[in-house]
C-alpha cells in the first residue's frame, strides 16, 4: 500500500542533477492511481484527492511536505485561472 505522498512523488521527472523537469500530480492519470490506492474507495474521491494534495502543499495535520522547489511549481498551476 503505498502512501498518497509516495504516489505524488511518482508523477514528478527529474534530471540527473536532480531538477525538476515534469510534475504530472495534477494529471488524470495521477489521480486514478491514486484512487486505486485507497481502501476502501472513499465515498467522494476528488474531495480525497484534493485534500490530500492540498495537505501535503501545507504540511497539514503532519503530513510531509513537498520539496520547497516543486511546491512553487504546484501551487502556480493551482493559482492559474482557466
Amino acid at each position: 500500500l503505498k502512501t498518497s505522498y509516495e504516489i505524488f512523488m511518482n508523477f514528478v521527472d527529474r534530471d540527473a542533477s536532480g531538477k525538476i523537469i515534469r510534475e504530472r500530480i495534477l494529471s488524470r492519470e495521477c489521480y486514478d492511481e491514486w484512487v486505486r490506492s485507497r481502501f476502501p474507495v472513499p465515498e467522494q474521491p476528488e474531495e480525497g484527492f484534493r485534500r490530500a494534495l492540498i495537505g501535503h502543499i501545507t504540511a497539514f495535520d503532519r503530513r510531509s511536505p513537498f520539496p520547497p522547489g516543486l511546491e512553487a511549481i504546484l501551487l502556480k498551476k493551482l493559482r492559474q485561472k482557466k
